[in-house]
């Protein structure tokens, strides 16, 4: 993590290496020594520019140098030597093209404010402090969305939403925010602590409010109060250019005018984080209130594991108990399986309760990965949670749902993709024994945003026998939330769903080579590492 280190070692033993003649040469260079150091965020009041900036006094205080890293990478670069001693505090004088602003400090170098901030004709803010060894500043830029955010407020533009954190190392982390909103800038307090380190990588809890681990009031804008939570990723290596973090998290708005307001913010990509050695991790979900595909399930869940432990490309977590869709379990999880579960919740045997489903819902809008087998699409069938009919792609008709089991057909690669590439190029044919689902008649339905992998060709004279599509992923979806058709429906993008009608037979788990690559594969893509994808 960015640790700040006020050391001159190398200067000095530069200095204690060379001979007279030679420090004569240096003093003819008039070399200055940074010691003051101040780091800030920066954003325009317009919420469209924003930036870190690393502010620098030499040894002496003859000059000043401010740094702004903006968000796209640009660096500009301004030097003052305008620098007013008025007894019991001191003035700087910013003056360029590009970046104008007066700082203030006091005698103990505290930060008393930081005027007439313009950039580029803009009106701007800047929030700095002090930089020291005691208490180390990380500057990570971001922004913020707004789902469905009412007028005059805009659901299509993004924010500033800017950190600014004290010791971001660990636990006990003190966090400023600057925030923009219609053209005014809101400075907010957060904390930071349950840090568990994985690997090279740290993954902290960040939430609103000043008490460590409980979400609170950010700040107030139009009398309502602002709270968010959200996570910090940071690497664990020494302060250097690998620097890292990424946040991603959620806001929400309580306004006395426009109601409940919620979005998402995530830090800027130049701060964020590659993945590091951390393992990946999946959930393989296989709860049955209707038909228990035994052997599917059984034989499933050791074909996960198997795959997973090869190379360790992920850890195999598996459940029936529909408790482990809470946030913070969900956390750890870059990817969901839907292994052949079946049946809803209208009996007293729920699949997944309220806040479970709206545990589930937050974790594929963070972009996690999900993957449903067979029955999966035998789940939700009476259509009551919209979300995931439309994740999952489709619902599987009734009264037949089916072909016989063992159908002997011809499956034909439609789009070339990581998962499937391995069958040949489209058009290519693979044969299998399946029992192959219906689309059409009696509640079932294809979702129309479903990108065809694999089709079936007809399996009979009827309708719902005609060729039709068998296996699919999609990036986005769009789904009716309230239940309610004279509302629009919410669409949300960067999304990894995969979905396969295959996979009936417990057999295939364990024998049918195309059948297990395909689903190692989607496994892969799921999790977001589709570079080892053979």
């Amino acid at each position: 993590m960015k640790k700040y280190i006020s050391i001159l070692c190398f200067a000095i033993l530069c200095i204690t290496c060379n001979s007279d003649e030679d420090l004569d040469q240096l003093e003819d260079l008039n070399l200055e020594i940074f010691q003051e150091n101040y780091k800030g965020i920066f954003t325009t009041l317009d919420g469209q520019e924003r930036g870190a900036l690393d502010i620098k006094f030499s040894e002496n205080e003859n000059f000043v140098t401010a740094d702004l890293i903006l968000s796209t990478g640009e660096v500009i670069t301004v030097f003052t030597d305008q620098i007013t001693d008025l007894g019991n505090r001191k003035e700087i004088t910013f003056m360029s093209t590009d970046l104008s602003f007066t700082m203030t400090t006091n005698q103990e170098g505290e930060t008393i404010h930081i005027d007439a901030v313009n950039f580029r004709g803009l009106e701007s803010s800047i929030v700095t402090s002090r930089n020291t060894e005691l208490a180390p500043l990380t500057t990570v830029t971001g922004t913020f969305t707004c789902d469905m955010c009412p007028p005059p407020l805009d659901n299509t533009s993004i924010e500033s939403f800017n950190f600014l954190f004290t010791n971001a190392s660990g636990n006990d982390t003190n966090i400023t925010t600057q925030t923009t909103l219609n053209g005014i800038v809101y400075v907010g307090v957060a904390t930071q602590s349950n840090c568990n380190i994985d690997g090279d990588q740290t993954t902290c809890s960040i939430n609103s409010g000043t008490t460590a681990g409980v979400t609170g009031i950010a700040f107030t804008a139009g009398d309502g109060p602002v709270t968010w939570s959200g996570t910090h990723t940071f690497d664990n290596g020494p302060s250097g250019a690998d620097d890292c973090s990424t946040i991603a998290g959620e806001w929400q708005w309580d306004s006395p005018i426009l109601g409940t307001i919620e979005g998402a913010f995530a830090s800027d990509v130049m701060n964020n984080c590659t993945p590091g050695s951390a393992q990946k991790r999946i959930l393989v979900f296989h709860e049955t209130n209707g038909f228990r595909h035994g052997g599917a399930i059984t034989n499933g869940i050791s074909m996960f594991e198997n795959f997973g432990n090869e190379n360790n490309d992920w850890i195999t977590d598996n459940s029936q108990d529909s408790s482990v869709f809470n946030s913070s379990n969900l956390e750890q999880y870059d990817a969901v399986v839907f292994l052949n579960t079946s049946g809803t919740d209208e009996t007293d045997d729920d699949l997944l309760t309220d806040s479970e489903k709206e545990a589930f819902e937050d974790f594929i809008e963070s972009g996690k990965g999900f993957i449903g087998i067979h029955a999966a699409t035998d789940t939700y069938r009476n259509g009551i949670w919209d979300f995931y009919n439309e994740l999952v792609g489709g619902i599987v008709q009734t009264s037949p749902n089916h072909t016989d089991n063992n159908y002997n057909a011809d499956i034909e690669v439609m789009t070339s993709h990581p998962i499937v590439d391995f069958l040949g190029p489209v058009g290519s044919v693979w044969n299998k024994d399946e029992e192959y689902y219906y689309w059409e008649l009696n509640g079932g339905q294809l979702s129309d945003d479903n990108m065809v992998l694999l089709e079936v060709e007809q399996t009979g004279n009827n309708s719902y026998d005609m060729a039709r599509p068998i296996t699919w992923y999609k990036e986005s979806m769009s789904y009716d939330h309230d239940n309610n058709e004279s509302t629009p429906n919410i669409m949300i993008t960067d999304i990894r769903s995969f979905y396969t009608a295959l996979g009936h037979n417990g057999g295939d788990y364990s024998n049918n080579t195309n059948f297990r690559t395909m689903l190692k594969n989607a496994t892969l893509w799921a999790i977001n590492t589709t570079s080892t994808i053979n």
